[in-house]
């Protein structure tokens, strides 16, 4: 992993000046400085910038330097119960304070974890707005902040059999690349096309189930699933 920290600021700057890209994603594996190159680019292009938290410890980079959040760049992240608290209370730390007025319940069919970890994906929504929360076995959490207000998404998991499972290996990040790529394609969505939104995620959970019932990193039915 070591070899990401030799990644300089300017050069993935002009990179992406010269790709002129439609949408951009990046994870926590990239040190932070070039976290703010990134979104930085990204608001100077006037594209959107989605990023994968990686792990607890990665996801605080992105709050290192508060510019990277308040270049306004980066409007999606995909965390997971724990990533999610810990942004959330880092943002609360480093970023300025926000009046949160927003309350929202989740649909009544939501699990009990999505209850309980709303309220940290609605504070987080007011610097990131788009909060695609990964819960697992329990499904997917989509939590968004549109003109102040949030909009709030439930999906229940794909069904597998624990006998079809071959490797968890590569099933979040299926996850998030075939939602990032849904998003490349429609990098203007707004929260409120709900049918849109649930198209997305659903194809994004078949595609990380095809993954966890293949022993490789990401499934090559994946391709089929494409078409």
């Amino acid at each position: 992993m070591a070899i990401f920290d030799h990644l300089q600021p300017q050069e993935v700057s002009d990179i992406l000046h010269a790709c002129d890209p439609g949408f951009v994603c990046f994870d926590g594996n990239i040190p932070s400085k070039v976290m703010l190159s990134v979104a930085n680019t990204c608001r100077s292009l006037g594209v959107s910038a989605f990023f994968e938290p990686t792990s607890v410890p990665k996801s605080l980079k992105l709050f290192e330097d508060p510019e990277i959040i308040l270049s306004g760049s980066v409007r999606f992240t995909s965390p997971n119960q724990y990533e999610l608290e810990a942004m959330t209370d880092m943002a609360k730390t480093v970023l300025p304070t926000v009046k949160d007025t927003a309350s929202a319940l989740c649909p009544k069919d939501a699990p009990s974890l999505a209850h309980r970890v709303l309220p940290q994906a609605l504070y987080l929504s007011n610097y990131i707005p788009n909060i695609l929360l990964k819960l697992g076995e329990h499904g997917c959490l989509y939590v968004a902040k549109w003109r102040d207000a949030p909009i709030i998404q439930y999906f229940s998991p794909e069904k597998i059999a624990a006998s079809d499972i071959k490797s968890v290996n590569g099933a979040g990040d299926t996850f998030v690349g075939t939602l990032a790529a849904s998003l490349y394609r429609h990098p203007l969505l707004e929260p409120t096309n709900t049918d849109m939104w649930r198209s997305m995620i659903t194809r994004a959970q078949k595609a990380a189930v095809l993954t966890l019932q293949s022993e490789l990193a990401v499934s090559p039915k994946i391709s089929e699933m494409a078409r």
